[in-house]
């Protein structure tokens, strides 16, 4: 028996697949199935755009049992799922099941580990043997780069490393071959010496294998960071019995152990030149042939990028390796680079030399010891340890990254030294030089600034930070350092990135609409996928139909009930609607955890996620445990994003470049140097100007072109004499720009690299990888070996399995720019082609705008136009209006250009570019560009002089619409005649095409009179559009005729309804339930509830209002929640119910506030007015009710019920200001006033005629008699 750990990784639909296993598959057996596991969860933790929650299991089980863990899986912790729904798992099992793999025969399994398992094979026909690995794939997406990285090991010939011999994909799963080799491994040859000096042997490491091991498989360990609730696993890594004297170094075996790690240390050394890490190196993975150690397993081995592009934004990674050799900064989950391996190898040099590994004990002890506790000196332990040799050991056992070796040929050389072996390694190749990626330096000051705004956030206090620089400055290491101030499990971590598809400036297609926030609902997603249907409902409730629309994930999370449409609204209260839905689930999601949003480059966010972070006031922010970071280029940023780094609430800072002294720690830490030469650093930091980015090319430049190279002694020189001055250092061949140097370096790519890159260039700023391996035309394999030297030199990195993404888009630029247009065209084409060929059955406007780029791009221009009016499309359903107008104009570009090269036939196109004229001008009026609209809606008419009367009646009725919402009425009425003429003499008998388009323009005429107030031209409007909607109206039209009747009445009526418009308001409503269109039913609703306030009957009232304000919720109608809880208000005025009053208020001026209905935001001033007089607060009330006639007076139409503020006014300053009192009685009379009761309207009027005739001891007398009727009377009002 012993403890067996396992690292299990949670997919979206909520499935854990189990990657540590450490035996061949076998069937389970199913009467003790349910016994094998035991779960504990772990709050997952946020990376980029997927949630990694961290489960971790534990279970003593037997040597047979160990085969039953591969196929399991688990849904929650403590239970099992059926591995049949995992097709991954599925084609491990079959794959388990095969005698041959591609062109070899299995023969015997050899190991098995966290990444696969290991076969000896034979190849069918040639003979040869071999160790055949098959590698397990957590998820599908990460095949291409699992592929990526075989072939790139492929490529790596050195005496150290197991040679890859041939690869493939066997049923979705990926294979390698290497030599198959005889021999020890360390772990084995450590044993061996050590056995003499113990009481008891150490057990085997492997205790599956035995004798002579020939490969070994590397097994992935997760633990929670907490350390707690494991069963401590028998100490397989030590096992010591104390010793029976003390032993000599290494037991008597240093020489030969020096020998070994000496060429260990330069096989890594080599290997890191080449860009890869081992992360797992351990004495299982080294093999000992003829006296030679080899380093057989990789696990697979990661590309290290090194140095300083642009930064991969990226919350703290969860940690991975074999725990007894991992670094400090994998166990905290942080970035990794060679030193990290320069660690484990001095634990196995201490293992070695010692006789123990530096640590020992329970999991929690082990990442207790490897954080915080100095490891015991050597020589304390053994005898003969050479003070050097003990110097080195707890030199690379340094916790922190600076203060180990940089570069392990420089522990390969000293290794020599203390060996007196001291003649170079003839078959070693030498190892490239590399850097470091630099620690964060130079920004202490503002950094702390923020983390205070965090730790503010964290609490429930939110904020959001625009951090501003220019290109390469550090914006989004900045964001990065932000990340890991943020303890694991004080904030959750949601991170996001925009960037343009073209290079290019002027046309160019963006980001879907609400890409930059994707991350966010897929975060939501995941967690409502572990929390099951409970947590759906908390976090998304009736918003998840809205939402879904954005990321289809949300579409299929658990809930209790389906997704329906969502209520249908017009275009400007849908985007209302939808902003409201964001800032509610992001506020239940920070509650749940506080949150930390970081958007990166939200210059180039789409329209909709900047209009959202817009809308979202300081009184949300401050009511929400969220803090949304965001980062922009200043040289480039949009006006929209300046309005919002300009917001008062909004924390705008400005990052600085770096001063000398950074610059200096970043070279030393890129060189990883303590002192590097300082003329060399002046030189850097006077041509860098302080920028990071500039400063990690010119040193990159110099290390590419050997100009900074390493010498024998593995120290850093600069070409040419010693001592240099700053001014010899500008005689070296660097360039003096920064575009310069990007061209330098990419000049000196390979041919494939440079073809490659440049298909990634067109293709974006991020990629897939099959696409890309795709439309590159090398062939499959230069492409793989263009991608690698790509991400080798750094002009690309992964952010995420089998995704590809420049590692600054200065980069892409220079490519992109430095083509030829008729390269790019033709990439263009191919990647439109390839693109096209994966559109899905769910494809939608992300595809489609890229598509209509590429198209574009090549100069295709039928299927450009095309997919760019599909993404139009969607950009208007989806809310995405300045997306759609932008979508709208280049579609009708590009068949303007097919239309002047006579590449099709107008007539075709006529209709299209109608439609597209038509659509840009619907979206530009909702967008409050009315003249630029009815410039679309005349081009549309134009087009159409010769067709239908119905389209051309339609635009004219459009444009008038354009002219009306301006208030320009007399142009509107102009607009609505003309269209009316153009549908004939006769059209209410004619197709129901044009009857439709006639009624709706009696309608919209109707409307207008209302607000000019001209009551005969609306009887007559009525009179001849009644019979026509009663014979031939459909129910939707009856029910907008029934409530502009209702309107009518009340306007005519000066606001007191009577029986005849409760009758109207009711037809309306029943027309409305007839017709099934739930927005107008909530208008009627609202309509209906008006009709009985205003006629006194207050509890109906409240029913009807009630019922409305639940219609406007459902659909999120913010505009229309601000009126129905405006006139709920007045109706628990109405029965002096104050605290009632100040929960509608409070609920009103929220809805008003984000519906920017400010007639509405006045009257709940009003109210609140009314309150505070009602409370005894007359100053208050009276400051209440002058902002709220302020409001009032600054709109274009009069609103009718101020008598709500002037009523408290009055009340208060009859008794400090009779002027101001007899005021306010002139101002409740005024004819586009609600009508008052008739003995408050007398007294009212008499008081404004006294003093009119400067009576005024009778003004005075008339204002108290009516004010005394006040009380009694104000219910009266809605009457």
């Amino acid at each position: 028996m012993r403890a067996v750990l396992f690292h299990a990784s949670m997919g979206r639909q909520g499935r854990v697949a189990v990657l540590g296993a450490c035996a061949p598959p076998r069937a389970v057996p199913p009467s003790r199935a349910t016994l094998a596991w035991t779960g504990l969860g772990a709050r997952p933790v946020r990376i980029g755009s997927r949630a990694r929650p961290a489960w971790t299991v534990s279970r003593r089980v037997s040597r047979s049992w160990r085969s039953a863990i591969v196929p399991l899986g688990l849904d929650r912790p403590g239970r099992l799922f059926d591995s049949g729904r995992c097709s991954l798992r599925a084609k491990a099992r079959r794959m388990a099941e095969v005698s041959s793999i591609g062109p070899y025969r299995l023969l015997e399994p050899l190991g098995h580990g966290g990444m696969g398992v290991v076969y000896r094979a034979r190849h069918e026909s040639t003979g040869r043997a071999v160790a055949l690995k098959t590698v397990r794939v957590p998820a599908a997406r990460w095949l291409d780069s699992i592929r990526r990285e075989i072939h790139a090991l492929t490529r790596i010939r050195h005496p150290g490393v197991v040679r890859i011999v041939d690869h493939g994909v066997q049923q979705g799963l990926p294979w390698y071959a290497m030599d198959l080799l005889e021999g020890e491994t360390l772990r084995h040859f450590g044993q061996r010496i050590w056995s003499p000096y113990r009481r008891l042997a150490i057990p085997p490491a492997t205790p599956d294998r035995e004798g002579t091991q020939q490969v070994s498989a590397t097994e992935l360990v997760q633990f929670d960071s907490s350390g707690t609730h494991y069963e401590p696993p028998e100490d397989r890594l030590a096992g010591l019995a104390r010793l029976s004297e003390v032993p000599p170094a290494a037991a008597g075996e240093l020489s030969t152990v020096l020998h070994l790690m000496r060429r260990v240390s330069a096989t890594l050394a080599f290997l890191h030149g080449e860009g890869f890490i081992n992360c797992d190196l351990k004495p299982e993975n080294v093999l000992i042939v003829d006296g030679q150690p080899i380093i057989i397993d990789f696990g697979l081995t990661s590309h290290h990028p090194g140095g300083y592009g642009r930064e991969l934004l990226e919350a703290q990674r969860g940690m991975a390796g074999t725990l007894p050799y991992m670094s400090p900064e994998q166990i905290r989950g942080e970035f990794v680079d060679a030193r990290s391996d320069l660690y484990a190898l001095g634990c196995v040099l201490y293992e070695l030399v010692v006789g123990k590994a530096p640590f020992t004990g329970s999991p929690k002890a082990l990442i207790s010891q490897h954080l915080s506790t100095e490891p015991a000196p050597p020589s304390a332990l053994v005898e003969g340890v050479p003070p050097e040799l003990e110097h080195l050991i707890l030199k690379l056992l340094e916790k922190r990254l600076a203060d180990r070796f940089g570069y392990a040929d420089e522990v390969a050389g000293l290794l020599a030294d203390l060996s007196g072996d001291v003649h170079r390694l003839p078959d070693y190749p030498p190892a490239r030089s590399y850097l470091y990626r630099p620690q964060f330096a130079g920004r202490a000051a503002l950094l702390a600034q923020v983390r205070e705004i965090r730790d503010r956030a964290a609490t429930g206090s939110g904020a959001m930070v625009l951090i501003g620089g220019e290109s390469g400055v550090g914006k989004t290491r900045f964001a990065m350092e932000v990340t890991c101030l943020s303890p694991a499990g004080t904030m959750q971590i949601v991170t996001s990135e925009s960037s343009l598809l073209s290079p290019e400036s002027g046309r160019s297609v963006g980001a879907a609409p609400l890409h930059a926030l994707r991350p966010l609902l897929r975060a939501v997603a995941d967690r409502c996928q572990e929390g099951g249907p409970d947590t759906t409902e908390r976090l998304l409730g009736p918003r998840r139909a809205v939402l879904a629309l954005y990321e289809p994930l949300l579409a299929d999370v658990p809930s209790r009930d389906a997704v329906t449409q969502p209520m249908p609204l017009s275009l400007e209260a849908s985007r209302q609607r939808l902003f409201t839905y964001l800032a509610d689930t992001l506020a239940a999601f920070a509650r749940e955890q506080p949150l930390l949003l970081v958007l990166d480059d939200i210059g180039w966010a789409d329209e909709l996620s900047l209009a959202f972070l817009r809308s979202l006031s300081a009184e949300y922010l401050s009511s929400v445990p969220v803090l949304i970071l965001a980062t922009y280029r200043t040289e480039d940023a949009s006006e929209t994003v300046r309005e919002l780094a300009a917001l008062p609430h909004v924390v705008s800072l400005a990052l600085p470049r770096l001063d000398a002294s950074a610059v200096r720690s970043m070279i030393s830490d890129m060189l990883a140097l303590r002192e590097p030469p300082a003329a060399f650093v002046e030189y850097v930091a006077r041509e860098a100007e302080g920028n990071p980015f500039f400063v990690a090319e010119y040193l990159r430049t110099a290390v590419n072109e050997r100009l900074l190279y390493r010498d024998q002694l593995s120290s850093w020189q600069v070409l040419g004499q010693d001592g240099r001055s700053e001014t010899e250092y500008r005689s070296l061949p660097l360039p003096s720009s920064l575009r310069e140097l990007i061209e330098y370096r990419l000049r000196n790519l390979a041919p494939a690299g440079q073809r490659v890159g440049l298909a990634a260039a067109v293709l974006g700023r991020e990629t897939d990888l099959d696409v890309l391996l795709e439309i590159s035309d090398v062939g499959d394999t230069a492409a793989v070996e263009g991608v690698d030297e790509l991400l080798r030199r750094q002009v690309l990195e992964q952010p995420e399995p089998g995704r590809l993404r420049f590692a600054h888009e200065k980069l892409r630029e220079v490519i992109y720019g430095h083509a030829w247009p008729e390269r790019r065209r033709e990439l263009h084409a191919r990647a439109a082609r390839a693109l096209e060929a994966r559109l899905g059955p769910r494809s939608d406007g992300r595809e489609w705008a890229a598509l209509g780029h590429h198209f574009a791009a090549a100069q295709l221009f039928e299927p450009a136009a095309r997919y760019l009016k599909l993404a139009a499309d969607h950009a208007r359903a989806t809310y995405a209006n300045g997306e759609a107008i932008r979508l709208y104009g280049e579609a009708k570009h590009q068949i303007m250009e097919m239309l002047l090269r006579l590449a099709g036939d107008s007539a075709t196109w006529e209709r299209t570019l109608i439609e597209l004229d038509e659509a840009l001008g619907d979206v530009l009026v909702v967008s409050g560009r009315r003249d630029e609209a009815r410039l679309a809606y005349d081009e549309a008419l134009a087009r159409a002089a010769q067709r239908e009367p119905e389209l051309r009646a339609r635009l004219l009725r459009k444009i008038g619409k354009a002219w009306e919402s301006q208030h320009a009425h007399e142009q509107a009425l102009h607009f609505y005649a003309t269209a009316e003429q153009a549908l004939g003499d006769d059209p209410t008998h004619g197709p129901a095409e044009l009857r439709d388009e006639w009624i709706q323009i009696q309608i919209n005429q109707l409307w207008v009179y209302y607000w000019l107030d001209n009551v005969p031209e609306m009887d007559a409007l009525i009179r001849r559009l009644e019979p026509v909607i009663e014979q031939h109206g459909s129910p939707l039209q009856r029910a907008r005729f029934f409530d502009t009747l209702t309107m009518r009445n009340l306007r005519r009526d000066r606001y007191v309804s009577n029986e005849e418009t409760l009758l109207f308001a009711r037809r309306a409503l029943d027309a409305c339930r007839q017709s099934g269109d739930l927005a107008q039913q909530a208008t009627a609703q609202m309509g209906l509830g008006l009709a009985l306030i205003f006629n006194g009957q207050v509890e109906p009232a409240l029913i009807s209002l009630e019922k409305a304000r639940a219609y406007a919720e459902r659909g999120a109608n913010p505009a229309l929640q601000a009126r129905g809880l405006t006139y709920l208000g007045l109706g628990a005025r109405m029965l002096g119910d104050v605290e009632r009053v100040v929960t509608y208020v409070e609920q009103s001026e929220r809805a008003a506030a984000i519906a920017s209905a400010r007639d509405y935001v006045a009257a709940a001033k009003a109210n609140r007015a009314w309150v505070s007089f009602k409370r005894g607060d007359p100053d208050t009330a009276v400051a209440y009710a002058r902002e709220a006639l302020g409001i009032w007076g600054s709109l274009a139409l009069v609103f009718p019920l101020q008598w709500m503020a002037l009523i408290p006014l009055l009340q208060v300053t009859f008794r400090r200001d009779l002027a101001q009192a007899v005021d306010c009685a002139r101002r409740l009379l005024a004819p586009d006033q609600q009508s008052l009761p008739g003995d408050i309207s007398d007294a009212l009027a008499r008081a404004v005629r006294c003093w009119a005739n400067e009576d005024s001891s009778g003004a005075t007398n008339a204002l108290k008699i009516a004010i005394d009727l006040l009380p009694a009377a104000e219910a009266a009002l809605e009457r």
